[in-house]
């Protein structure tokens, strides 16, 4: 198989996965996007922050109570730097 003709199908691959995927979202009802947005096998932010930075130090609890799980903060590197960063 030629380069070209591999990558015209994975292009038709991953349009007809859209087309598929839209089409199975735009029935479900307001209480089912819900449960697929809670699904406890979908990525969460430290997912996100692990692929994309390698030294994340995370920073954990405050003054009063705890930790809160909401709330994604910590250190990682910029340009040799350590830098402050928080995803709410």
């Amino acid at each position: 198989m030629t380069p070209s003709l591999s990558a015209k199908k994975s292009v038709d691959l991953r349009s007809k996965a859209a087309a598929a995927l839209k089409e199975l979202y735009a029935d479900l009802t307001p209480w089912q996007k819900t449960q697929v947005a809670r699904h406890p096998q979908r990525p969460h932010c430290l997912d996100y922050i692990s692929g994309l930075i390698e030294s994340f130090i995370p920073l954990a609890g405050d003054r009063k109570f705890g930790d809160d799980a909401a709330i994604v903060g910590g250190f990682r590197p910029l340009s040799r730097r350590k830098c402050l960063r928080y995803w709410p």
